[in-house]
């Protein structure tokens, strides 16, 4: 099971979900193809009703 990095969703890789990997080697990984689009908009997630992000 990962974790979604932008709605700190839970979700089972083998059902879907995206892993983008930046130039230094992390890997971030998006449930949906929504929150991988709210991160490219810079969207903050903590701003959102929806996440699960309150920090």
């Amino acid at each position: 099971m990962h974790e979604c990095t932008f709605c700190a969703k839970p979700y089972d890789e083998a059902r879907g979900g995206f892993t983008i990997f930046s130039r230094d080697g992390t890997a971030k990984h998006f449930c949906s193809r929504k929150c991988l689009r709210h991160v490219i908009m810079k969207r903050k997630a903590r701003k959102l009703k929806w996440t699960d992000k309150k920090k």
